[in-house]
């Protein structure tokens, strides 16, 4: 229905303009929820009824496909032959389209056996909200244990901060963690912001990332080198730490920086700008992106945002909601285009010490250990000499076009062994580009400098035997977890094995 700008009451539309129905993966018209889901069988290959019964779907599932098909544009293959349920996170509870009417069907009378005959029912709108209501209840239960779970995580931040200090066991334990500024219902609460940009304010994560060479130097590079690019201009620096970039952009030139970052470290930051000279040119201003409704349009936005396999903690929708409201045409993105890349490793001993030893543990079997070691994926650096496959890029982002939505994807890769031995472990890296007069590219690769990134290494059960040029074809699709945006899900497939779900936390 819908409520005439001249009139005082509401219209009933007529009845012949809710009979068309359009598919959800292309232009086509249908005259019936029926039709649609034929033609998208016949034409698309999207059998509804399997989908179904191969993820045990129900109202809630497929209310979230509809409307994560609606956002994403996923193509139909992606998901007839994904592995793992893509669309199962709260945010797609929303709907995309207003009175959606592929959300009026009567999802739990749809059965295999009669998908191509059976005509679909359709569900009263108060059903569906109903439904939404429901899960709405169990999201606000949800909440209250995770305000408990940041109680917990603050304490254990603690302890790592201490580690730091002390120099024991902080490399290991601290995770390199950037302010995330999610939008939507991928949104943080206040209080796990707020404990999260605590981590910041210490001293030692600073230290760690100031004293890793290859990234610093590459900010460095890019500044310095393209000198014209910025001589004049005005430059927003999102999560600034200790103002390192907004020193180099001040030093090539830049006329002002807004310097912003929600931690204690700010503080600091405006110290080291004093101390160095540059209070008149750079603003450095605590809180978050968001809370400062009156900053002017830029001529180029820097920040370091990436994490652990590129996207680990989301900071990317911070940068791209700078991006959409302070850029001004034509401005800068530094860095501008970042990739995402895959390798295979051999690395036996690595294996051995992980998962093997679980085979003989003081004269006891504990192989159920061997699934446990594989569930989470591993941040550590992996050798140079241990890489022995050819490498497939798994997702190619250009900061002046892309949105947050791509941070979740799926991607085929195919790897090439180049010696003979057994794939151990894939490994994940990314490389950052500056495409400016003189480009500067800072790379995550095992054969590159080791970086404080160091490398994502997702551990096989079982090792792949490969023989020189041969080759082993698969698919990995990354997604944010339902309960923590910032933390990834993983699901690598590999041809002829099962799939696994990899957690990055």
């Amino acid at each position: 229905m819908f409520m005439d700008s001249d009139s005082d009451g509401w219209d009933e539309v007529d009845e012949k303009e809710t009979a068309v129905i359009s598919c959800i993966f292309c232009k086509e018209q249908l005259s019936s929820l029926e039709y649609a889901l034929l033609h998208c069988k016949q034409n698309h290959q999207f059998n509804l009824a399997r989908l179904k019964h191969k993820f045990k779907m129900d109202c809630y599932s497929y209310i979230k496909l509809i409307n994560f098909i609606r956002c994403e544009n996923v193509e139909p293959s992606i998901l007839m032959n994904s592995s793992e349920p893509a669309w199962d996170n709260d945010r797609y509870m929303k709907p995309s389209v207003p009175d959606d009417p592929w959300l009026m069907l009567d999802f739990e009378d749809l059965s295999e056996e009669a998908d191509s005959d059976a005509v679909p029912i359709i569900l009263p709108k108060e059903d569906i909200l109903k439904a939404q209501i429901e899960e709405l209840k169990k999201e606000l239960d949800e909440e209250k244990h995770r305000n408990l779970a940041v109680v917990d995580a603050v304490g254990e931040m603690r302890q790592v901060m201490q580690g730091l200090v002390s120099g024991e066991e902080g490399d290991k334990n601290a995770k390199h963690k950037k302010l995330s500024i999610h939008q939507g219902s991928n949104e943080c609460d206040d209080d796990e912001d707020d404990s999260y940009f605590e981590t910041y304010a210490h001293f030692g994560i600073h230290h760690e990332m100031l004293s890793d060479k290859s990234r610093t130097e590459a900010y460095q590079a890019a500044f310095e080198q393209n000198k014209d690019a910025v001589n004049g201009k005005v430059v927003l620096d999102v999560g600034c730490g200790t103002g390192i970039l907004s020193l180099f952009a001040s030093k090539a030139g830049a006329s002002k920086v807004f310097a912003i970052d929600k931690s204690e470290i700010a503080y600091s930051a405006m110290d080291i700008i004093r101390e160095n000279g540059y209070e008149e040119k750079v603003k450095v201003m605590r809180g978050r992106l968001e809370d400062f409704k009156d900053l002017p349009k830029v001529d180029i936005i820097v920040s370091e945002w990436m994490g652990y396999f590129l996207l680990f903690e989301g900071m990317l929708d911070s940068i791209l909601m700078a991006r959409d409201q302070y850029l001004s045409k034509g401005g800068l993105m530094l860095p501008n285009r970042c990739s995402l890349h895959l390798v295979g490793v051999h690395d036996e001993d690595r294996h051995n010490h992980l998962l093997t030893f679980w085979t003989n543990v003081y004269g006891f079997k504990m192989s159920c250990m061997r699934r446990e070691c594989t569930k989470e994926a591993m941040v550590e650096l992996v050798s140079a000499d241990s890489v022995f496959t050819t490498t497939a890029t798994l997702l190619s982002l250009d900061l002046n076009s892309c949105s947050p939505v791509d941070a979740c994807f799926s991607s085929p890769f195919e790897l090439e062994a180049e010696r003979d031995g057994s794939l151990t472990a894939l490994v994940g890296y990314f490389d950052v580009h500056f495409d400016l007069k003189l480009p500067v590219v800072l790379s995550t690769s095992p054969l590159a400098p080791a970086t404080h990134w160091k490398h994502t290494l997702f551990l096989l059960e079982e090792p792949i035997p490969l023989t020189a040029g041969s080759k082993i074809n698969g698919s990995l699709e990354c997604s944010r977890q339902a309960k923590n945006p910032r933390a990834l899900k993983v699901s690598i497939t590999i041809e002829g094995h099962k799939s696994k779900v990899y957690y990055l936390n």
